[in-house]
């Protein structure tokens, strides 16, 4: 996860299957980066902390 700036502000690696929740610690209101990986793909998702 990172800030708007490209800091990474948090890290966090599992084995998952079908749905999964990740708690994130406690962030300052913004928007994030959220970088999503398997062995097929990767993508980032922006998200919005109010």
């Amino acid at each position: 996860m990172y800030s708007i700036l490209g800091k990474e502000v948090f890290k966090r690696s599992f084995k998952g299957n079908g749905s999964n929740s990740i708690e994130i610690p406690s962030l300052k209101q913004g928007i994030y980066i959220v970088e999503l990986q398997n062995e097929q793909t990767k993508f980032n998702k922006k998200i919005i902390l109010k």
